[in-house]
């Protein structure tokens, strides 16, 4: 995307801390941040359970930083009264995948649609 719609930047800047929650991990550079990783998860009711994200910076992937982001991200959920998430996922991306082996938590393939898995996590 180029663009946000309106309705995206509002849901993003207007977090809730229970049914919406964001997490940034940061790094200091010289005399200010910058912003290495992004875990998240947004309530639908529609769907009755979170959506999970989490995005890492190139540079600092393969370090970690998106198991910890992973794992704060759902214990917080669960702290908020959700047991269960969803998630869209690249079936290319064996990066994250790996993450949810390691992660501890069950989860399973929900189906696949238009090139892209949507994973259920049992927390």
């Amino acid at each position: 995307m180029h663009n946000l719609p309106e309705n995206l930047v509002y849901q993003f800047t207007h977090i809730d801390y229970k049914k919406d929650f964001g997490l940034v991990a940061l790094i200091n550079i010289g005399n200010s941040n910058a912003i290495i990783g992004v875990g998240r998860y947004a309530y639908y009711p529609e769907r009755e359970q979170p959506e999970l994200a989490v995005v890492v910076r190139d540079d600092w992937q393969g370090k970690g930083l998106g198991s910890i982001l992973l794992m704060k991200v759902i214990n917080i959920g669960r702290e908020n009264g959700f047991s269960r998430f969803g998630a869209t996922i690249d079936p290319e991306n064996q990066t994250i995948m790996n993450i949810f082996k390691r992660s501890g938590y069950d989860y399973e393939i929900s189906h696949r649609e238009r090139g892209v898995y949507y994973i259920a996590i049992q927390a």
